[in-house]
């Protein structure tokens, strides 16, 4: 009896290592593609990582160069206020000149008016000087004839 018990356990022993033996293999199957998928999604996520990387890298050289841009624009515009600035003197100093200028443009108009005036009183008087001198000569004429 004993021999038969350890016969039926010996082939209990068997049937359950062959089983175990089965159930490794077929762990170890499923183990060796969970690994070759986890394999295949790191270099999958490795190259994602590495395009994401020189995309960040592109899109850092080109915030750099904007920048760069801007720095060159805040120094152009910098410049060109001054330079507005400088003109908007040189405009209010030319500005004045002309005022000034048209100040006496304008006197001097007020003087030629007054002149011509003047004048005109004078060639009225001229006239009228004439005319009295010619009917002195026709009376001096008169009076001597």
């Amino acid at each position: 009896m004993f021999k038969s018990i350890f016969a039926v356990d010996s082939l209990a022993i068997q049937r359950s290592l062959t089983l175990l033996e089965d159930r490794y293999r077929e762990l170890r199957e499923i183990g060796q593609k969970r690994f070759e998928a986890w394999e295949a999604e790191s270099a999958d996520l490795k190259q994602q990582l590495a395009a994401q990387s020189a995309q960040a890298a592109e899109a850092k050289q080109a915030r750099d160069q904007q920048a760069e841009r801007v720095k060159a624009l805040e120094a152009e515009k910098a410049e060109a206020d001054k330079t507005a600035e400088k003109l908007k003197q040189q405009l209010a100093a030319q500005s004045a000149k002309v005022a000034e200028a048209k100040q006496l443009r304008d006197q001097q108009a007020e003087r030629v008016k007054a002149l011509e005036a003047e004048l005109a009183q004078q060639t009225g008087n001229l006239a009228a000087m004439a005319e009295a001198l010619q009917r002195l000569r026709e009376l001096t004429i008169r009076s001597t004839s």
